[in-house]
């Protein structure tokens, strides 16, 4: 069931006309569009991809919670697969850690600025929560 407010239509295929499939599980990816912006969520692990600047674009917008619909519990079962290739053009992407929320990690490719995130993953770098601020205002500086 589609939360409220969010139209999930399946693309089938990437801009570039090839089918893409979820780098984690190899799933069927589906378009989800949320305030204009437009992320891929996998159909069975719910994780999600996004091209160049839509995760920071999502993020300034708010509504993790409407893309982000799967189970944090089952997106971390998913966490340990890190050799993951971009789904996009097949190149290894990299683990990035998350410079103020450390414990949130994703798989990341440089190049094309893509970004995917296990299920759960992307509601909780959106909530940057009080207690996370203030660990952030006293972490030590590195020189």
């Amino acid at each position: 069931m589609t939360p409220k407010g969010v139209r999930a239509t399946v693309k089938g295929a990437t801009d570039w006309g090839l089918p893409m499939e979820c780098p984690k599980c190899a799933a069927r990816m589906e378009r989800v569009k949320h305030q204009g912006i437009e992320v891929d969520r996998c159909t069975e692990c719910k994780g999600l991809w996004f091209d160049y600047l839509e995760k920071d674009t999502m993020r300034q917008a708010g509504g993790a919670e409407a893309v982000d619909t799967g189970s944090a519990v089952k997106g971390k079962r998913f966490d340990p697969i890190r050799e993951v290739d971009c789904p996009r053009c097949n190149t290894r992407m990299h683990t990035v850690t998350d410079s103020h929320q450390s414990h949130i990690g994703y798989e990341a490719w440089p190049s094309c600025e893509g970004t995917f995130f296990d299920a759960g993953e992307y509601r909780d770098l959106a909530d940057f929560t009080l207690i996370e601020r203030v660990i952030e205002r006293f972490k030590p500086q590195s020189s």
